[in-house]
Protein backbone atom coordinates (compact mmCIF):
# COMPACT_ATOMS: atom_id res chain seq x y z
CA UNK A 1 0.00 0.00 0.00
CA UNK A 2 1.53 3.14 -0.83
CA UNK A 3 1.34 5.39 2.65
CA UNK A 4 1.59 8.78 0.69
CA UNK A 5 -2.60 8.06 -0.25
CA UNK A 6 -2.96 7.68 3.05
CA UNK A 7 -4.13 10.91 4.91
CA UNK A 8 -3.46 11.18 9.20
CA UNK A 9 -5.14 14.42 10.79
CA UNK A 10 -3.31 14.69 14.09
CA UNK A 11 -4.37 17.15 16.84
CA UNK A 12 -2.97 18.37 19.54
CA UNK A 13 -2.59 21.54 21.86
CA UNK A 14 0.69 19.89 23.25
CA UNK A 15 3.50 20.80 20.70
CA UNK A 16 5.84 18.46 21.41
CA UNK A 17 3.23 15.36 21.38
CA UNK A 18 2.27 17.01 18.18
CA UNK A 19 5.94 17.02 16.53
CA UNK A 20 6.73 13.73 17.95
CA UNK A 21 3.12 11.75 16.06
CA UNK A 22 3.60 14.02 13.17
CA UNK A 23 7.42 13.20 12.81
CA UNK A 24 7.40 9.35 13.24
CA UNK A 25 4.31 9.13 10.38
CA UNK A 26 5.84 11.46 7.79
CA UNK A 27 8.79 9.41 8.33
CA UNK A 28 6.90 6.14 7.36
CA UNK A 29 5.36 7.94 3.90
CA UNK A 30 1.92 8.96 5.49
CA UNK A 31 0.11 12.18 4.68
CA UNK A 32 0.00 14.21 7.35
CA UNK A 33 -1.75 17.60 9.02
CA UNK A 34 -1.61 19.44 12.02
CA UNK A 35 -4.07 20.85 14.09
CA UNK A 36 -3.23 22.36 17.56
CA UNK A 37 -6.91 23.16 18.55
CA UNK A 38 -10.53 21.79 18.13
CA UNK A 39 -11.75 23.85 15.47
CA UNK A 40 -8.68 24.02 13.45
CA UNK A 41 -9.24 20.36 13.53
CA UNK A 42 -12.63 20.62 11.92
CA UNK A 43 -12.04 22.27 9.41
CA UNK A 44 -9.29 20.12 8.70
CA UNK A 45 -11.49 17.43 8.49
CA UNK A 46 -14.39 19.00 6.39
CA UNK A 47 -11.46 19.88 3.93
CA UNK A 48 -9.36 16.91 3.35
CA UNK A 49 -11.08 14.37 4.61
CA UNK A 50 -8.51 12.29 6.19
CA UNK A 51 -8.77 8.57 6.70
CA UNK A 52 -7.32 8.42 10.53
CA UNK A 53 -7.41 11.35 12.90
CA UNK A 54 -5.49 10.92 15.96
CA UNK A 55 -7.65 13.58 18.48
CA UNK A 56 -6.38 14.60 22.40
CA UNK A 57 -9.31 14.94 24.31
CA UNK A 58 -7.84 17.87 26.42
CA UNK A 59 -8.07 20.91 24.64
CA UNK A 60 -9.53 24.30 26.11
CA UNK A 61 -12.40 25.66 23.72
CA UNK A 62 -13.38 22.82 21.63
CA UNK A 63 -12.42 19.74 22.99
CA UNK A 64 -11.64 16.53 21.87
CA UNK A 65 -15.31 15.26 22.85
CA UNK A 66 -16.68 18.25 21.03
CA UNK A 67 -15.29 17.09 18.03
CA UNK A 68 -16.46 13.73 18.49
CA UNK A 69 -19.82 15.22 18.27
CA UNK A 70 -19.80 17.54 15.63
CA UNK A 71 -17.98 14.70 13.50
CA UNK A 72 -20.84 12.41 14.32
CA UNK A 73 -23.48 15.39 13.98
CA UNK A 74 -22.20 16.60 10.65
CA UNK A 75 -21.76 12.75 8.88
CA UNK A 76 -18.12 13.57 8.33
CA UNK A 77 -16.40 10.35 7.48
CA UNK A 78 -13.39 9.96 9.56
CA UNK A 79 -11.92 7.24 11.75
CA UNK A 80 -11.42 8.69 15.24
CA UNK A 81 -8.45 7.72 17.55
CA UNK A 82 -8.48 9.37 21.05
CA UNK A 83 -5.45 10.62 23.13
CA UNK A 84 -6.01 10.78 26.37
CA UNK A 85 -4.07 11.22 29.67
CA UNK A 86 -3.77 8.36 31.97
CA UNK A 87 -6.02 10.62 34.39
CA UNK A 88 -9.18 11.11 31.92
CA UNK A 89 -9.64 7.68 31.00
CA UNK A 90 -13.39 8.18 32.26
CA UNK A 91 -12.96 11.24 29.34
CA UNK A 92 -12.00 8.23 27.28
CA UNK A 93 -14.96 5.53 27.44
CA UNK A 94 -17.11 8.58 26.73
CA UNK A 95 -15.58 9.33 23.41
CA UNK A 96 -15.77 5.97 22.15
CA UNK A 97 -19.68 6.30 22.78
CA UNK A 98 -19.64 9.00 20.96
CA UNK A 99 -17.96 6.91 17.64
CA UNK A 100 -14.42 6.64 18.66
CA UNK A 101 -12.51 3.78 17.02
CA UNK A 102 -10.04 3.44 19.86
CA UNK A 103 -7.93 5.25 22.22
CA UNK A 104 -3.96 5.96 23.22
CA UNK A 105 -3.32 6.71 27.00
CA UNK A 106 -0.08 9.06 27.14
CA UNK A 107 2.41 8.85 27.97
CA UNK A 108 2.35 6.00 25.37
CA UNK A 109 5.35 4.24 22.73
CA UNK A 110 4.94 6.23 19.26
CA UNK A 111 5.35 2.47 17.85
CA UNK A 112 2.13 1.51 19.17
CA UNK A 113 0.63 4.83 17.29
CA UNK A 114 1.96 2.46 14.02
CA UNK A 115 -0.12 -0.66 15.39
CA UNK A 116 -2.85 0.93 15.57
CA UNK A 117 -3.23 2.70 11.90
CA UNK A 118 -2.50 -0.81 10.97
CA UNK A 119 -5.50 -1.68 13.03
CA UNK A 120 -7.71 0.75 11.32
CA UNK A 121 -6.37 0.05 8.09
CA UNK A 122 -7.13 -3.21 8.24
CA UNK A 123 -10.69 -2.60 9.36
CA UNK A 124 -11.28 0.44 6.48
CA UNK A 125 -9.83 -2.15 3.49
CA UNK A 126 -12.76 -4.44 5.04
CA UNK A 127 -15.37 -1.96 5.56
CA UNK A 128 -14.98 -0.72 1.51
CA UNK A 129 -14.75 -4.52 0.47
CA UNK A 130 -18.37 -4.98 2.35
CA UNK A 131 -19.13 -1.80 0.47
CA UNK A 132 -18.55 -2.83 -2.42
CA UNK A 133 -20.75 -5.87 -2.20
CA UNK A 134 -23.62 -4.21 -0.53
CA UNK A 135 -23.31 -1.95 -3.89
CA UNK A 136 -22.80 -4.60 -6.56
CA UNK A 137 -25.74 -6.65 -4.77
CA UNK A 138 -27.97 -4.10 -4.06
CA UNK A 139 -30.14 -2.81 -1.25
CA UNK A 140 -31.72 -6.04 -1.14
CA UNK A 141 -28.65 -7.63 -0.32
CA UNK A 142 -27.01 -5.13 1.90
CA UNK A 143 -28.06 -6.57 5.38
CA UNK A 144 -26.05 -10.33 5.03
CA UNK A 145 -22.47 -8.23 5.17
CA UNK A 146 -22.06 -7.72 8.63
CA UNK A 147 -19.07 -7.22 11.04
CA UNK A 148 -18.91 -10.68 11.94
CA UNK A 149 -15.53 -12.38 11.68
CA UNK A 150 -16.73 -15.61 10.37
CA UNK A 151 -18.97 -13.70 7.32
CA UNK A 152 -15.16 -11.24 7.06
CA UNK A 153 -13.29 -14.35 6.38
CA UNK A 154 -15.79 -16.16 3.85
CA UNK A 155 -16.01 -12.57 1.98
CA UNK A 156 -11.99 -13.02 2.10
CA UNK A 157 -11.89 -15.96 0.31
CA UNK A 158 -15.07 -15.67 -1.98
CA UNK A 159 -12.66 -12.69 -3.22
CA UNK A 160 -10.01 -15.11 -3.66
CA UNK A 161 -11.64 -17.45 -5.61
CA UNK A 162 -13.56 -15.79 -7.57
CA UNK A 163 -11.44 -15.29 -10.63
CA UNK A 164 -10.80 -19.35 -10.16
CA UNK A 165 -12.49 -21.45 -12.55
CA UNK A 166 -12.90 -23.77 -9.69
CA UNK A 167 -16.98 -24.94 -8.55
CA UNK A 168 -17.95 -23.48 -5.42
CA UNK A 169 -19.76 -25.19 -2.26
CA UNK A 170 -22.29 -23.22 0.10
CA UNK A 171 -23.05 -25.22 3.07
CA UNK A 172 -25.10 -23.59 5.60
CA UNK A 173 -29.08 -23.38 6.68
CA UNK A 174 -31.77 -21.80 5.00
CA UNK A 175 -31.72 -18.11 5.02
CA UNK A 176 -28.00 -17.88 5.65
CA UNK A 177 -27.14 -15.90 2.35
CA UNK A 178 -25.87 -18.12 -0.06
CA UNK A 179 -26.89 -16.84 -2.31
CA UNK A 180 -25.70 -13.59 -1.96
CA UNK A 181 -22.25 -14.72 -1.65
CA UNK A 182 -22.75 -16.75 -4.85
CA UNK A 183 -23.69 -13.61 -6.55
CA UNK A 184 -20.39 -11.70 -4.92
CA UNK A 185 -18.48 -14.21 -6.43
CA UNK A 186 -20.44 -13.99 -9.89
CA UNK A 187 -19.56 -9.86 -9.54
CA UNK A 188 -15.76 -10.24 -8.38
CA UNK A 189 -14.87 -12.64 -11.16
CA UNK A 190 -13.86 -12.35 -15.08
CA UNK A 191 -17.46 -13.49 -15.63
CA UNK A 192 -19.63 -10.65 -14.31
CA UNK A 193 -20.74 -9.30 -17.41
CA UNK A 194 -21.95 -12.62 -18.29
CA UNK A 195 -25.51 -14.23 -16.78
CA UNK A 196 -25.69 -15.39 -13.58
CA UNK A 197 -28.24 -18.06 -13.75
CA UNK A 198 -30.12 -19.47 -10.49
CA UNK A 199 -32.43 -22.25 -10.48
CA UNK A 200 -33.78 -24.13 -7.19
CA UNK A 201 -33.66 -27.69 -7.03
CA UNK A 202 -35.87 -28.70 -4.61
CA UNK A 203 -38.87 -26.81 -6.14
CA UNK A 204 -38.84 -29.00 -9.12
CA UNK A 205 -40.31 -32.58 -9.93
CA UNK A 206 -37.17 -34.39 -11.12
CA UNK A 207 -39.07 -34.52 -14.64
CA UNK A 208 -39.65 -30.20 -14.39
CA UNK A 209 -35.72 -29.85 -13.25
CA UNK A 210 -34.58 -31.88 -15.95
CA UNK A 211 -36.15 -29.63 -18.62
CA UNK A 212 -35.69 -26.49 -16.67
CA UNK A 213 -31.64 -27.05 -16.47
CA UNK A 214 -31.08 -29.13 -19.70
CA UNK A 215 -33.70 -27.29 -21.77
CA UNK A 216 -35.74 -29.64 -24.58
CA UNK A 217 -36.39 -30.15 -28.12
CA UNK A 218 -39.90 -29.48 -29.61
CA UNK A 219 -42.22 -33.05 -29.13
CA UNK A 220 -39.19 -34.40 -26.67
CA UNK A 221 -42.56 -35.07 -24.48
CA UNK A 222 -46.45 -33.86 -23.96
CA UNK A 223 -46.64 -30.25 -24.23
CA UNK A 224 -43.17 -29.58 -25.55
CA UNK A 225 -44.38 -27.39 -28.30
CA UNK A 226 -41.07 -25.60 -28.95
CA UNK A 227 -37.72 -26.11 -28.60
CA UNK A 228 -37.18 -24.43 -25.16
CA UNK A 229 -33.23 -23.52 -23.75
CA UNK A 230 -31.88 -24.90 -20.10
CA UNK A 231 -30.59 -22.93 -17.50
CA UNK A 232 -27.07 -24.64 -18.75
CA UNK A 233 -27.44 -23.42 -21.93
CA UNK A 234 -28.25 -19.72 -20.76
CA UNK A 235 -25.52 -19.50 -18.38
CA UNK A 236 -22.97 -20.01 -21.22
CA UNK A 237 -19.90 -17.67 -20.60
CA UNK A 238 -21.08 -16.99 -16.98
CA UNK A 239 -22.46 -18.91 -13.38
CA UNK A 240 -24.77 -21.11 -12.92
CA UNK A 241 -26.20 -20.90 -9.45
CA UNK A 242 -27.29 -24.78 -8.34
CA UNK A 243 -29.39 -23.96 -4.91
CA UNK A 244 -30.30 -26.71 -2.98
CA UNK A 245 -28.33 -29.19 -4.61
CA UNK A 246 -28.39 -32.10 -2.04
CA UNK A 247 -32.42 -33.05 -3.47
CA UNK A 248 -31.35 -33.95 -6.93
CA UNK A 249 -32.23 -37.14 -8.03
CA UNK A 250 -29.35 -39.69 -8.65
CA UNK A 251 -30.07 -39.95 -12.55
CA UNK A 252 -30.07 -35.58 -12.05
CA UNK A 253 -26.51 -36.08 -10.57
CA UNK A 254 -25.14 -38.71 -12.92
CA UNK A 255 -25.96 -35.95 -15.80
CA UNK A 256 -24.78 -33.25 -14.05
CA UNK A 257 -21.62 -35.18 -13.15
CA UNK A 258 -21.07 -35.18 -16.61
CA UNK A 259 -21.58 -31.79 -17.41
CA UNK A 260 -19.23 -30.90 -14.96
CA UNK A 261 -16.38 -33.76 -16.45
CA UNK A 262 -16.86 -32.90 -20.29
CA UNK A 263 -18.78 -29.08 -20.06
CA UNK A 264 -21.45 -30.45 -22.49
CA UNK A 265 -24.58 -31.94 -22.60
CA UNK A 266 -27.88 -33.04 -24.33
CA UNK A 267 -31.45 -31.43 -24.33
CA UNK A 268 -34.37 -33.60 -23.41
CA UNK A 269 -34.94 -35.62 -26.39
CA UNK A 270 -32.22 -34.10 -28.61
CA UNK A 271 -29.20 -35.97 -29.97
CA UNK A 272 -26.64 -33.09 -30.16
CA UNK A 273 -24.01 -32.35 -27.54
CA UNK A 274 -23.88 -28.86 -26.67
CA UNK A 275 -20.83 -27.84 -25.18
CA UNK A 276 -21.05 -24.75 -22.26
CA UNK A 277 -18.38 -22.23 -20.44
CA UNK A 278 -19.74 -22.27 -17.15
CA UNK A 279 -18.92 -21.78 -13.54
CA UNK A 280 -21.02 -23.81 -11.32
CA UNK A 281 -21.75 -22.63 -7.82
CA UNK A 282 -23.93 -24.55 -5.37
CA UNK A 283 -25.48 -24.64 -2.57
CA UNK A 284 -27.07 -26.97 0.73
CA UNK A 285 -28.40 -26.95 3.26
CA UNK A 286 -27.99 -30.54 4.11
CA UNK A 287 -24.78 -32.64 5.71
CA UNK A 288 -24.12 -34.25 1.93
CA UNK A 289 -21.04 -36.20 3.71
CA UNK A 290 -23.93 -37.75 5.32
CA UNK A 291 -25.87 -38.38 2.25
CA UNK A 292 -23.19 -39.87 0.79
CA UNK A 293 -22.82 -42.18 3.43
CA UNK A 294 -26.49 -43.17 3.36
CA UNK A 295 -26.66 -43.41 -0.44
CA UNK A 296 -28.10 -40.87 -1.41
CA UNK A 297 -25.66 -38.56 -2.86
CA UNK A 298 -22.68 -39.68 -5.17
CA UNK A 299 -19.19 -39.13 -3.70
CA UNK A 300 -18.05 -38.28 -6.99
CA UNK A 301 -20.33 -35.62 -7.38
CA UNK A 302 -19.74 -34.09 -4.43
CA UNK A 303 -15.66 -33.94 -4.63
CA UNK A 304 -16.52 -32.51 -7.82
CA UNK A 305 -18.53 -29.11 -6.28
CA UNK A 306 -16.82 -29.33 -3.41
CA UNK A 307 -13.35 -27.85 -4.96
CA UNK A 308 -13.70 -24.97 -2.55
CA UNK A 309 -16.27 -25.03 0.75
CA UNK A 310 -17.71 -21.90 2.20
CA UNK A 311 -19.83 -22.97 5.76
CA UNK A 312 -22.10 -20.08 6.53
CA UNK A 313 -22.70 -19.46 10.15
CA UNK A 314 -26.44 -19.13 11.03
CA UNK A 315 -27.78 -15.91 12.57
CA UNK A 316 -27.24 -17.71 16.55
CA UNK A 317 -23.24 -17.56 15.47
CA UNK A 318 -23.61 -14.28 14.87
CA UNK A 319 -24.55 -12.40 17.39
CA UNK A 320 -22.52 -8.98 17.04
CA UNK A 321 -24.28 -8.73 13.79
CA UNK A 322 -27.80 -8.58 15.43
CA UNK A 323 -27.66 -4.47 15.40
CA UNK A 324 -27.20 -4.50 11.83
CA UNK A 325 -29.36 -6.87 10.86
CA UNK A 326 -32.37 -5.52 13.22
CA UNK A 327 -31.68 -2.03 12.02
CA UNK A 328 -32.11 -3.34 8.07
CA UNK A 329 -35.24 -5.04 8.81
CA UNK A 330 -36.78 -2.18 10.75
CA UNK A 331 -36.41 0.39 8.13
CA UNK A 332 -37.27 -2.39 5.50
CA UNK A 333 -40.31 -3.15 6.88
CA UNK A 334 -41.22 0.08 8.38
CA UNK A 335 -40.82 1.58 4.37
CA UNK A 336 -42.89 -0.88 2.81
CA UNK A 337 -45.85 -1.08 6.04
CA UNK A 338 -45.48 2.91 5.65
CA UNK A 339 -44.76 3.14 9.09
CA UNK A 340 -42.45 5.40 10.87
CA UNK A 341 -40.11 3.38 13.21
CA UNK A 342 -36.86 4.94 14.00
CA UNK A 343 -35.09 2.21 15.96
CA UNK A 344 -35.94 -0.87 18.09
CA UNK A 345 -36.49 -0.48 22.02
CA UNK A 346 -33.31 -1.71 24.23
CA UNK A 347 -35.91 -4.14 25.81
CA UNK A 348 -36.56 -5.72 22.10
CA UNK A 349 -32.61 -6.10 21.11
CA UNK A 350 -32.01 -7.86 23.93
CA UNK A 351 -34.93 -10.33 23.49
CA UNK A 352 -33.85 -10.57 20.32
CA UNK A 353 -30.14 -11.50 21.20
CA UNK A 354 -31.74 -13.99 24.30
CA UNK A 355 -33.10 -15.70 21.31
CA UNK A 356 -32.01 -18.56 19.78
Amino acid sequence: MDNSLIKILVVDDDPDILDLITDRLSAKGFSVIKASNGADALNAIRREDPTIVFLDLQMPKVSGLDVLRTIKMEGLNATVVVISAFGTLENAVEAMKEGAYDFIVKPFDPAHIEVVINKVLEREGLKRDREYLSLELGERYRFVTGSDTKMTEIIEMAKRVADSKATVLLSGESGTGKEVIARAIHQWSSRANGPFIPINCVALSEGLLESELFGHEKGAFTGAIAQKKGKLELADGGTLFLDEIGDITPSLQAKLLRVLQDHEFERVGGTKFIRVDIRVIAATNRDLQKAISEGKFREDLFYRLNVVNLKMPPLRERIDDLPVLAEYFMNRFSKEMKKEVRKLSEEAMNILIRYH
